[in-house]
This record gives C-alpha cells, sequence and structure tokens, in this order.
C-alpha cells in the first residue's frame, strides 16, 4: 500500500476519491461531480494507483494519430513563420532596402511568393481595397490560429 492510499470502511480511497456528505460511507468519486462536467479534460483520467495493474485503464490509443496531429500543428506553425518571412521581405523590396536583382533574393521572394499566394489569394479577392496596406497575411495567421485551437481543444481530446 502506498502512502497516499487510505483505507476507510474496507474501501480504498485514492487520491482522486472524497467521501460523500450524507449518509452513505462509501468514497465519492471526484469526477462524478459538477467539476467534471465542467472541466472535461478531468473526466477522462483514472485515479492514481499503488502500481497494480488496472483492469479499467485504457491502453494508449492511436499514438500514429497523435504523431499525425503533431506534424499537422508542426506545419501549420510553419507556414505562419513563412508568412511572417513572406512580408518582412515584401517591405524590405518594397522600400529598397534588399534588391531583386540579386539572385538569393529573388530566389527566396521567389519561393516565398509561391508558397504563401495560393492561401493568400482568395483572402485578397475578397478583401477591400485597403490602398497599400495588405492585411490577408494577418487574416490568414489568425485563421490558422483557430485551426490550431481547434486541434489542440477538440480534436486532441477526442481521439485520446
Amino acid at each position: 500500500m502506498a502512502a497516499f492510499d487510505i483505507i476507510a470502511g474496507g474501501q480504498q480511497l485514492t487520491p482522486f476519491t472524497i467521501r460523500a456528505k450524507g449518509k452513505s460511507r462509501t468514497p465519492k468519486s471526484l469526477f462524478s461531480m459538477p467539476l467534471a462536467r465542467n472541466f472535461p479534460c478531468l473526466a477522462g483520467r483514472e485515479p492514481i494507483s499503488s502500481g497494480k495493474s488496472n483492469p479499467r485503464r485504457k491502453p494508449a490509443s492511436k499514438p500514429f494519430m497523435r504523431a499525425v496531429l503533431d506534424i499537422v500543428l508542426i506545419v501549420l506553425d510553419l507556414y505562419v513563420w513563412l508568412l511572417i518571412a513572406s512580408a518582412i521581405l515584401s517591405w524590405l523590396i518594397a522600400f529598397n532596402v534588399v534588391n531583386t536583382r540579386n539572385q538569393f533574393v529573388a530566389a527566396v521572394a521567389e519561393f516565398l511568393y509561391r508558397i504563401t499566394e495560393p492561401l493568400l489569394a482568395p483572402i485578397r479577392s475578397f478583401m477591400p481595397n485597403l490602398g497599400g496596406l495588405d492585411i490577408s497575411p494577418i487574416i490568414l495567421i489568425l485563421i490558422i490560429m483557430f485551426i490550431q485551437k481547434v486541434i489542440v481543444y477538440y480534436i486532441y481530446p477526442a481521439v485520446f
């Protein structure tokens, strides 16, 4: 028996169980309380045991899906950095800080344009003309951040 296990009334209490108030002397799980309904991340956890095997415990499920989701998040994060680099390079070219006659600068600018333009063009098509200000990269970054949050908060818990 570990230091955190308590025997009460013939039943073992773990750190995630509390005594129910009232007539019953049986421990009531913390996760059956409103706290688990308000915080779904707590609802699926198993109590910490003393090292004995738990037949109710699920094996690690779908490690391949976790890897795929991690790769998707990394690609989205990388794309945000490419959008930022593209915006900065376009400013540097517009203010003649760098010159596109330089072969390396031209190659980097062409690469960033080919990578970012397929997703920026549809946003630019429905945005009003704001003169010399192009906010389509900002809108695309916000959309990517929204997709990342959906993956982290809704898809990750559904997979695991």
